[in-house]
């Protein structure tokens, strides 16, 4: 795997930042693998102090193999997406790496059409940070997204919402929440919402505890049988709760969470540990 990326602040000496991305890179899903190779390039353009605009150009061939026999929805073969994805970024954060005051807004539209599969999708996602009384800082992070196929194509499964892990709903198994179909595999699915609330408190400059709730859940229909509902629904989400710590490290944050079901379902362990690189919200 390698995912290989430049970018210049300022090309040929104007506000507009650019750059160019390679990768090739595999997933593991519990029903199949997939295996992205592509490229593609950014423009962006800082619109003041904090808002920033930008856009994206992606061309990629996914490799979908070793498909679960009991599967019926997928089979092993090669699809082409061709996207383009604006976006708009609204960041008042106090510092990028590790805040305690500000916020983060993120809107992001992808289309994808050009040659291959077919869709295109919608999310916002928001994160909050405050000082609450000496160095404890509170965090909300929110995020709400939409996808569907057009002109004939469903949503491919490699680009459906997958929920679960360390960057998402901690303590449940890695993109395990969410539609399933008849055997017990993920589906994956076309809506997604996610709440996490953190009270954080730095023992050191580069050394935070955290104590966490998060709650969350993925929906919309599946080509078998789905098993949450087929649209955003409060009242039909996870939840967890936990504690971790997280190091601030020369080559960015690393994280371990141990998480605790609030809504045990059979079959599932009570609690995971989760380990991440980079920031989470």
């Amino acid at each position: 795997d390698f995912n290989l990326s430049f970018t210049d602040p300022r090309i040929f000496d104007t506000t507009m930042s650019g750059g160019v991305d390679a990768f090739n890179r595999k997933t593991n899903y519990y029903s199949y693998k997939a295996r992205k190779t592509g490229a593609g390039f950014r423009l962006g353009k800082s619109l003041s102090e904090y808002d920033w605009v930008g856009i994206n150009y992606n061309f990629a061939d996914t490799e979908i193999t070793d498909v679960v026999t009991a599967t019926s929805y997928l089979k092993n073969e090669t699809r082409v997406t061709s996207r383009v994805s604006p976006s708009f970024i609204r960041d008042t954060r106090d510092n990028f790496m590790n805040p305690s005051s500000g916020s983060r807004h993120v809107v992001r539209f992808d289309l994808a059409g050009l040659g291959g599969v077919k869709f295109h999708r919608m999310s916002y996602e928001t994160s909050h940070y405050w000082p609450i009384v000496g160095k404890l800082v509170g965090m909300l992070h929110g995020s709400i997204s939409w996808a569907d196929g057009y002109a004939g194509d469903g949503l491919p499964s490699f680009e459906k919402y997958y929920m679960g892990g360390p960057k998402s709903l901690r303590g449940y198994t890695i993109k395990n929440i969410g539609p399933k179909d008849s055997s017990g595999n993920p589906l994956g699915g076309n809506q997604s919402l996610l709440l996490n609330a953190e009270l954080q408190y730095p023992f050191t400059k580069g050394f935070r505890g955290f104590l966490f709730y998060d709650r969350g859940n993925v929906y919309g229909g599946g080509s078998d049988v789905s098993t949450t509902s087929t649209t955003w629904d409060l009242a039909n989400m996870r939840d967890s709760i936990g504690a971790g710590i997280r190091f601030l490290s020369p080559m960015g944050p690393i994280g371990l969470a141990y998480g605790i079901k609030l809504d045990q379902a059979p079959g599932e362990e009570d609690a995971e540990f989760h380990f991440s690189a980079g920031n989470s919200f």
